[in-house]
């Protein structure tokens, strides 16, 4: 009764063994449990198999799920336990490095983004939208770069409101990044002195004497 719910196959060794030592008073429960262990036995190589493509295509989330499904049917089957907590720990670190890229593209550190996209799909080679991802990081990269440095050009020139709409599209492509914050609230700060300084001016206009 405890093996059958561990190890299936060994449990059906010993009741063949029970209905071959001719236990006649247990004959009809060794029967019923041998039956029902074949059938759970079929239920695990399917489930199994499963599991098995699965991990081939790349998906381990279906094959965590295939393992827990071993488990609804033999609740303390060893491999199924086994598998399915190291299943657990894969999908774990898998999904804290990919937020951990996207925080990272987030505050312009497309650098340490890529390097940790990169681990992913060493863990994952067949996902493909890994492969796509990096694409993003990459161009978010090449425009945040060109816009923020279109930014600093134009603010150089006082040409503020051009340095802010590239700003504002630096920011579209990292908006966490400290750099393009930093640089966006300086030169909100300066084009509100300069609308200060141009409405003082139009407001003595009247008693200017030309």
């Amino acid at each position: 009764q405890k093996l059958k719910d561990e190890d299936p196959v060994e449990a059906m060794e010993l009741l063949e063994i029970v209905l071959r030592a001719g236990a006649a008073e247990h004959e009809e429960n060794a029967l019923a449990l041998v039956r029902d262990l074949r059938r759970k036995q079929s239920q695990i190589r399917d489930l199994t198999a499963e599991a098995d493509k699965a991990m081939a295509d790349g998906q381990p989330e279906k094959a965590l799920e295939a393992w827990r499904g071993v488990l609804r049917v033999i609740p303390r089957h060893g491999t199924a336990l086994e598998q399915a907590q190291k299943l657990e720990q894969f999908i774990e670190d898998f999904q804290r490095r990919w937020a951990e890229a996207i925080h990272l593209m987030d505050r312009a550190q497309f650098e340490e983004a890529n390097k940790q996209l990169r681990d992913c799909l060493e863990l994952i080679p067949q996902r493909e939208e890994t492969n796509e991802m990096l694409k993003t990081c990459r161009r978010r990269a090449e425009k945040f770069v060109a816009a923020f440095n279109q930014a600093s050009s134009s603010a150089k020139q006082t040409l503020l409101l051009d340095a802010q709409k590239y700003a504002n599209i630096a920011l579209s492509q990292a908006p966490e990044s400290p750099a393009a914050l930093a640089f966006a609230d300086e030169l909100s700060k300066t084009l509100k002195r300069t609308e200060q300084l141009v409405n003082h001016a139009y407001s003595q206009l009247p008693r200017a004497e030309f």
